[in-house]
């Protein structure tokens, strides 16, 4: 896992160990603080290190680069066409990184985590990369929070991601709408959503996901400013549904909170927001206690 500093000879694959009880040389770059330093400093270009990590580390399944301002798309590309077996990659607020990233990123075969939250330079074509390569049969978990340059074109592709199992687009701003949040529908593999922060996303958009994704476990609407309790209601007889965040949510009454609570045998967590606390009846609160862990939030 790059990330924790390793020695410099780690360069050229030496003083590398496996992962403990992973006999599959999934290496971990450990030890040596200098290494880090001087090959993946926060504050400089850090293209140069990584393209010698990923020319000596061949086997690396997971990669965190999170917050690396240096890094840019010369040492992501490198990295993804000289280490074909990385799982999960890691590239949080790395602010360099475009959409020339995403494009080696989505010829990936085996990439199942991506983690692109802060990274405010990708567009929908970074987003046709990974919908339309061969990331699309392999990414289950993707992160877009606050890529606030996507719209509902590039939402609309993530269909095409055929096992996705968590996504969350929180904070990418006012061009991801109903439009965009209906077509992810047809992602029938989705387990976990968040849609937190997107003003324009309204029930049209719960109302296909709670029909049509028999398998979420979890929803996150916290500040969607349109929604309202029939959005709400519609997941009241979802089965599988586990956990539900609605803080900041205005138009969500204790009537539909009392509904979704006792409508959903699986509910075990619900975030609400604390002045909602002070408006719910006494007499509802004694019906749900207990159904549900309620965190007022």
């Amino acid at each position: 896992m790059i990330g924790n500093p390793a020695p410099r000879s780690a360069v050229n694959g030496e003083d590398l160990k496996p992962l403990p009880g992973n006999p599959s040389k999934c290496w971990t770059l450990t030890s040596c603080i200098p290494f880090c330093q001087e090959f993946l400093p926060l504050d400089a270009p850090s293209d140069v290190g990584l393209c010698s990590i990923a020319n000596g580390c061949r086997d690396l399944r997971i990669v965190c680069l999170k917050r690396r301002k240096g890094l840019g798309n010369v040492g992501v590309t490198s990295l993804m066409k000289s280490c074909p077996k990385i799982k999960h990659l890691d590239l949080g607020f790395c602010n360099r990184i475009t959409d020339q990233a995403l494009e080696a990123i989505g010829a990936s075969n085996c990439l199942e985590v991506l983690l692109l939250n802060g990274c405010k330079l990708v567009t929908d074509r970074g987003l046709a990369s990974l919908a339309l390569g061969s990331t699309a049969t392999t990414l289950k978990r993707l992160d877009l929070s606050y890529c606030d340059r996507i719209t509902d074109r590039g939402v609309s592709l993530l269909k095409h991601l055929s096992c996705l199992q968590e996504l969350n687009l929180e904070g990418c701003g006012q061009e991801v709408t109903d439009s965009g949040g209906m077509e992810l529908g047809a992602i029938q593999t989705l387990e976990k959503i968040n849609f937190s922060l997107l003003i324009n996303i309204s029930d049209v958009s719960l109302l296909v996901i709670a029909r049509h994704c028999s398998n979420l476990k979890e929803i996150k609407v916290s500040g969607c400013e349109s929604v309202t309790g029939d959005g709400v209601c519609a997941f009241s007889q979802h089965i599988s549904l586990e956990a539900m965040v609605l803080a900041c949510c205005s138009n969500v009454h204790s009537e539909d909170i009392e509904q979704i609570v006792l409508g959903c045998p699986n509910l075990g967590y619900l975030g609400l927001d604390r002045d909602l606390k002070h408006w719910i009846p006494a007499s509802v609160i004694e019906r749900i206690d207990g159904r549900c862990q309620i965190e007022w939030l």
